[in-house]
């Protein structure tokens, strides 16, 4: 695995992960949330995100009437040169028993025994399917990784970590460097190797200093002193890391900034989930467009939803869900969704609280009238009360 064990690096492509492909959903012609088809594909998505959050790119195989499958894309070669499309999925050799070989159908099952690897082009082969997305250009083959960088970068900052590690076990390491006598700059011996030291002075000295476990006493003639000798601090400067902390802040775009973020008052919370909301909006166009193609041709039906409150924090979210609602963009199934409510039962609330208004101080009343009810509406359907529209 790419990820390893880098708590940085799971950390950036987790919140990716998750921010893009929160909320799928398959939504049919009247707008309304299929279940049973979100249910049928969600675990597609989920792969689909994580693959291509982290390789850029993503082969998704399957079999008629099987499901399927979103392969390593380090296990993939792809050629798309001259517009076809030719894809050899390294499957690995293994031995098929008569009944798995008849499930496999002779391609996958030859393939399987003899070579360990399947070649499928142009999307399909008899009862083979696959299909590929990409951010490379077409002709290009699959992706470079943008996460390669990240991951050297991520190297050279453990690498510095590993020095200061180094460093801070040096520094426990402490030298008493005692000084005896000074450099003679005048006279006949000036400049010569003569300095007033004397080896039997040195020996006593150590002697001497190696007695005193604490605060002592002795006494010398001129010229001595102490150096105390350890690991500068400059060893440690922040700085060494600002070039690499560069890179991968560029890397990890608004998933960077949201990672900084030490709390929902910071006023970095907001920009860093708008960071990721532009993202999402060019990632979500790409994938959400291959993953329809795979699930059209699955058999499945309808478009594909995302959410998108999440990239809104809880006071943009009340604001937004107001103003949108107040100005008619937005319906009210949506503003509940957006603020996490049933649409189903809150409906039902809503009547029944209509019916027993006064039993609540001050009595009940909806903002969006339900109309449902034909007491309710006078002649062509407008509610009571009000003026009549010219």
């Amino acid at each position: 695995m790419l990820e390893g064990e880098n708590s940085y690096f799971q950390t950036i492509v987790g919140h990716r992960r998750r921010y893009y492909g929160a909320g799928f959903a398959l939504v049919n012609g009247a707008g309304e949330n299929d279940q049973k088809g979100t249910a049928k594909f969600s675990r597609l998505v989920k792969d689909v995100w994580m693959e291509y959050t982290l390789t850029d790119s993503a082969v998704v195989f399957w079999r008629k009437g099987g499901p399927p499958a979103v392969m390593n894309s380090e296990d993939v070669e792809y050629d798309n040169r001259f517009g076809r499309e030719k894809v050899t999925l390294k499957l690995g050799k293994q031995r098929l028993n008569a009944q798995l070989r008849r499930s496999l159908g002779t391609k996958l099952s030859d393939a399987l025994e003899n070579t360990g690897k399947l070649v499928v082009e142009d999307g399909g082969d008899g009862d083979l399917f696959c299909r590929v997305l990409t951010a490379a250009k077409a002709g290009a083959g699959l992706a470079m990784p943008r996460v390669k960088a990240a991951l050297m970068d991520l190297a050279i900052a453990e690498m510095l970590r590993l020095g200061e590690v180094n460093g801070a076990a040096a520094r426990r390491t402490l030298f008493r460097h005692s000084k005896k006598g000074h450099e003679i700059k005048q006279g006949n011996l000036a400049g010569q190797p003569l300095h007033f030291f004397k080896s039997a002075f040195g020996k006593a000295l150590i002697k001497t200093l190696q007695t005193m476990p604490g605060v002592g006493e002795f006494i010398s003639n001129f010229d001595l002193s102490f150096d105390w000798v350890y690991l500068p601090a400059e060893f440690f400067d922040a700085k060494v890391y600002e070039a690499v902390d560069g890179r991968l802040a560029m890397w990890a775009g608004g998933a960077g900034l949201l990672a900084a973020v030490k709390n929902k008052q910071d006023g970095n919370f907001e920009t860093a989930l708008d960071s990721l909301r532009q993202e999402a909006m060019a990632e979500r166009g790409a994938v959400g467009t291959f993953l329809t193609e795979i699930i059209s041709e699955m058999g499945g039906a309808g478009d594909i939803g995302w959410d998108w409150s999440i990239f809104f924090s809880g006071k943009e979210l009340k604001s937004f869900v107001s103003q949108a609602s107040t100005n008619g963009h937005m319906s009210p199934q949506t503003a509940r969704e957006w603020l996490h409510l049933d649409d189903k039962r809150e409906s039902m609330r809503m009547r029944a609280a209509k019916d027993r208004k006064d039993d609540f101080t001050p009595p009940f009343e909806a903002k969006q009238g339900l109309l449902g009810d034909p007491a309710a509406t006078t002649e062509g359907g407008r509610p009571p009360g009000g003026a009549k529209t010219e």
